[in-house]
């Protein structure tokens, strides 16, 4: 089997991703990311251009990792 990437990078989001994720033109992707990193760098942390941490941008976009099932959870365990 083949196995896809979802994201180009596992750290940081890139324009081409915040294009896809938030349905947005390309210059309202750069200028999302800047105001972004405008935002990390008065925070005090060291940005990159074209950029942001992925948990970052995430939280600010209200998005919310998925939770998994343990797949070794027994459902029936449970109702005893």
């Amino acid at each position: 089997t083949e196995v896809i990437a979802i994201y180009e990078s596992p750290d940081y989001v890139t324009v081409d991703e915040v294009v896809k994720r938030l349905g947005v033109k390309e210059s309202t992707a750069y200028a999302i990311l800047q105001e972004m990193n405008a935002e990390l760098k008065e925070r005090g942390f060291v940005t990159r251009a074209g950029r942001v941490p992925r948990a970052y941008f995430d939280e600010k976009c209200y998005f919310k990792p998925k939770k998994m099932s343990h797949p070794t959870t027994n459902d029936d365990a449970t109702k005893l």
